[in-house]
């Protein structure tokens, strides 16, 4: 490739030219106006992530920086994440804060694909991620580094190992796929066709869009509190690996449930109100815990055109790590993780969905689901693989080095 090339963040025009092109792929028979009115909506109603999203477009050098005929483009989101340094016993580490980037809608319009435009836009990425970017008013106003740099950013490959050939250009690497991980599937029928009975000792509440702000900063509250002490989470202790993890927030959760409810509303369709489910131990429960191991939820985002409902986040009450270790199938965060897919499985099927999919549910809650007469399909994950560029110093630099900690749906975008 002889011709120059440069990437830029997009003005408005450029980022409403990016959806035109993803449109016939990705518009899912939605008309190209509803389409652009769902990108509007997300982008708008999501808050500091709708805020802190760029679409990123290549170009020739010698092109206007305005052009509407760029060769492929992107976006990124920042993201709060969760890092916990290599630990061992006698050397325990402590979590940091940072944050990293989320990558997605990397695309190349038909006209412009084989000549290796988007492995060029990737490999530039690294470059300008690094920078911490905020969103800038034009194409030639100066990139806001922000005053700190991202530890790492991410993204889900639907191309196989093809972005770790995105070379960036400081670390000689790209996006490395994260190991095995495995999706859960549920044909749903008539064992999901009521809702299930609460366990003894707990009571369960709906999660409605206007709960969806609350339960993120719990579950945040939680996965920080656990990360702080390791002691809590024995896996975290003693790893030889970097580890993080993606905070949920406000607006990655309403991010993904508006575009859930779009896909119903798009094709005259009347959207969930209810969207998951919590459980929390009653008031007249013997040995009653008001700590947040004693408290646990479920999200699910639903496609109506597909029919596809999705696990966004499975969070388990677990005593004393609300990141679950390994408890046998017959103790009470398996039997309560089975009732909350038990309530998302007949939530989905309410709603005429017809194929429930989880990612990395634990095993012991597969197992509670499977003595039940209700288990899925396992498999490795061959779509959306998780894939990782490590930006800090020092750890992580290395293959299998980074370990991403509570990998579920709701980081998706």
């Amino acid at each position: 490739m002889t011709e120059q090339l440069i990437l830029r963040q997009a003005t408005q025009e450029q980022w409403l030219q990016s959806i035109s092109h993803t449109h016939p792929q990705w518009g899912g028979g939605i008309s190209l106006e509803l389409y652009k009115e769902r990108e509007k909506l997300l982008k708008e109603s999501t808050g500091e992530m709708g805020g802190s999203l760029i679409c990123w477009v290549l170009l020739p050098t010698t092109s206007s920086p305005d052009s509407l005929n760029f060769y492929s483009s992107c976006e990124s989101y920042r993201r709060p994440i969760l890092h916990l340094p290599p630990s061992t016993s006698s050397s325990p580490s402590s979590p940091k804060s940072a944050f990293a980037y989320s990558i997605a809608s990397v695309f190349t319009p038909p006209q412009h694909r084989r000549h290796g435009y988007a492995r060029t836009m990737m490999s530039l990425l690294h470059e300008q991620l690094r920078r911490s970017p905020s969103p800038s008013p034009s194409p030639s106003a100066p990139v806001d580094k922000g005053g700190e740099s991202p530890l790492l950013s991410f993204l889900y490959s639907d191309v196989g190992n093809f972005y770790s050939t995105c070379i960036d250009r400081a670390s000689g690497k790209g996006w490395e796929v994260q190991g095995t991980e495995r999706t859960t599937s549920w044909e749903l029928g008539s064992a999901f066709s009521s809702r299930p009975e609460t366990p003894e000792g707990w009571e369960t509440r709906e999660i409605t869009t206007s709960d969806l702000a609350d339960v993120a900063k719990r579950d945040a509250d939680v996965l920080t509190s656990s990360f702080a002490h390791p002691s809590s989470n024995p896996e975290s202790a003693t790893s030889n690996k970097s580890q993080f993890l993606i905070l949920p927030t406000p607006s990655s959760f309403s991010w993904s449930i508006a575009r859930s409810a779009y896909s119903f509303t798009a094709r005259g369709a009347a959207a969930p109100e209810v969207w998951g489910f919590g459980v929390s131990r009653t008031a007249a429960a013997e040995g009653k815990d008001d700590s947040e191991e004693a408290w646990g939820y479920v999200l699910l985002g639903m496609d109506y055109k597909e029919k596809k409902a999705k696990l966004l986040r499975l969070r388990l009450p677990t005593s004393p790590s609300p990141i679950p270790t390994s408890p046998s199938p017959s103790s009470s965060p398996a039997e309560l993780g089975a009732h909350l897919i038990h309530l998302a499985a007949s939530l989905a099927l309410q709603h005429g969905m017809t194929k429930l999919e989880a990612w990395n549910v634990d095993t012991f809650v597969l197992s509670a689901l499977d003595s039940e007469g209700n288990g899925g399909k396992t498999e490795r994950r061959e779509d959306s693989e998780s894939a990782v560029a490590w930006y800090g110093e020092g750890e992580g630099e290395g293959e299998g080095e980074v370990e991403w900690r509570v990998n579920e749906g709701y980081a998706w975008c």
